[in-house]
């Protein structure tokens, strides 16, 4: 890579924070959207409290951006907006490929005939009549939550499980490559968990079986949708960033990296210990033009990457 190429510390930097979505495992992301900036804060406290994680916007001529850097599960929407409406908006959802399917609750004022028809006409799938009412809102966001969440499960199984396994992951691997071009920048990274065995020998199987478990969630929660993820062996996982430069993806693996080995576990006879993993980083067509090269390149530096290690596993108390 010329030195001209490397990314400035500012844009590696944003761009881990798109990649890594922080997306909190059962903490919903609920993006309320009107101009009243004093309803936008009292939704949010209400369903702070529900654990939910919460991002008002009072310029609705933002929606686009907030929608790309939050990722949001589900919107709240006003229907009355200076510039642009909430049907407005709702609509540039639905013809959307990426927000097509995404909850949209109205918040209206009016709470007549013609007015529940123009939320559901313009795509919306649910509506809460103003003054909010907190159980309401409440009970209206969790059951939007719960639909598209069995939605999500009945459409698209293995894209809910989130990892690929081996011989999925190769396949669609071999295909994106195949699909790049030269021109385009693709990274390829090998994780695994390090000491596995000893963690096993002195922690027992079901704690081993949380470190991975633990490791595997955050892998299936912080990345984009679009992130191919696999799992090639029990404690090897392969992630492919499609566009994204190595320098980036150094970063966001360092990221991963120092949460997950602030993550406590518990072995069979009590005594707390946490884990780290190793990685080997890859990036197409710098490193190699196919797959297999590429794999084979990843796993030696990830072999290189662990054997600089002093250990793992360690016990905190």
């Amino acid at each position: 890579m010329l030195l001209s190429e490397v990314p400035a510390k500012a844009e590696i930097e944003r761009t881990c924070d798109k990649l890594l979505s922080y997306r909190q495992a059962n903490q919903p992301r609920i993006l309320t959207v009107d101009d009243d900036e004093m309803l936008t804060k009292f939704i949010a406290s209400i369903l702070v409290e529900e654990g939910m994680l919460v991002s008002p916007l009072n310029k609705p001529i933002e929606i686009r951006e907030t929608l790309e850097q939050f990722q949001p599960d589900i919107v709240l929407l006003d229907v009355l907006m200076p510039g642009l409406s909430g049907y407005d908006i709702c609509r540039q959802l639905r013809s959307s490929e990426k927000w097509k399917d995404l909850p949209v609750i109205f918040l209206t004022s009016k709470n007549d005939q013609a007015g529940r028809a123009a939320a559901f006409q313009s795509g919306g799938n649910d509506f809460l009549s103003k003054p909010i009412l907190a159980e309401e809102l409440v009970l209206r966001v969790k059951s939007q939550l719960d639909f598209a969440t069995k939605q999500q499960k009945a459409l698209k199984p293995e894209r809910q499980a989130g990892i690929l396994d081996g011989e999925r992951f190769i396949n669609a691997a071999k295909t994106l490559i195949g699909n790049a071009g030269t021109n385009t920048a693709t990274s390829l990274v090998l994780l695994s968990i390090d000491e596995l065995t000893n963690i096993s020998f002195n922690h027992g199987i079901a704690a081993t079986q949380e470190v991975l478990l633990s490791l595997k969630n955050l892998i299936q929660c912080r990345f984009r949708s679009e992130d191919l993820r696999g799992c090639l062996g029990e404690n090897m996982f392969a992630i492919v960033f499609s566009g994204e430069r190595e320098a980036i993806i150094s970063k966001v693996i360092d990221k991963l990296q120092e949460e997950f080995s602030t993550i406590p576990f518990t072995s069979g006879k009590g005594a707390h210990f946490r884990a780290t993993f190793s990685a080997g980083l890859v990036e197409y067509p710098l490193d190699g033009t196919n797959l297999n090269m590429l794999l084979d390149l990843a796993n030696q530096r990830h072999l290189s990457s662990r054997k600089q290690k002093p250990g793992a596993a360690a016990f905190v108390s």
